[in-house]
């Protein structure tokens, strides 16, 4: 279809219809390669995901997880103080004050990890447990590292708010009040 607005616009608009049906004037200006070739990828860079073990909502997004004696305790930006056991239920919760809030400490990677860190993601947290360290990026983005190896990473669905290891176990709070315990693959 050739449209225009008046005779001289038609003459404009056949003129160019047929100089590209011609192919009187390339499609692109640039000369196109003599020869080109292309080579199957032979090895994939595939790095495993964590796994998740088990997941458990919260009334609110985690502003602190801690563990002891086994146990998962995360207090939550309302307020509710939960204790959670290592198979992800709930042993108690109870309502309690909301927290101050407090002073955001910029994480900085450990010296031994700065080769293994994402390059141009900003860090959000680091935790650690023996050779295993997890950090976690802005976003979301998270990195399992065990020694001087990434064993897993992974985008989560929602920024991560608090993270601590629980027996080997990476216990990990969302933006969304999800609570997750992941395991190494």
């Amino acid at each position: 279809t050739v449209i225009a607005y008046d005779a001289a616009g038609m003459d404009e608009a056949i003129g160019c219809l047929y100089e590209a049906v011609a192919a009187q004037d390339p499609i692109t200006p640039y000369l196109q390669p003599s020869s080109a070739e292309g080579v199957p990828a032979t090895k994939a860079a595939i790095i495993a995901e964590p796994k998740v073990e088990w997941q458990l909502g919260l009334p609110d997004r985690a502003d602190s997880i801690t563990v002891a004696d086994g146990k998962v305790t995360v207090v939550t930006h309302d307020g509710t103080v939960s204790i959670v056991d290592e198979k992800g239920a709930v042993a108690s919760q109870k309502a309690g004050t909301v927290p101050a809030p407090v002073a955001e400490v910029k994480a900085v990677v450990p010296e031994a990890l700065k080769a293994l860190a994402i390059p141009n993601l900003v860090l959000k947290a680091v935790v650690t447990e023996g050779n295993l360290s997890a950090l976690a990026y802005w976003g979301g983005m998270l990195q399992i590292i065990d020694g001087n190896a990434v064993k897993a990473q992974q985008l989560m669905p929602q920024d991560i708010t608090g993270m601590v290891w629980a027996k080997g176990k990476l216990v990990v709070g969302q933006a969304d009040g999800q609570l997750l315990g992941l395991a190494l693959p």
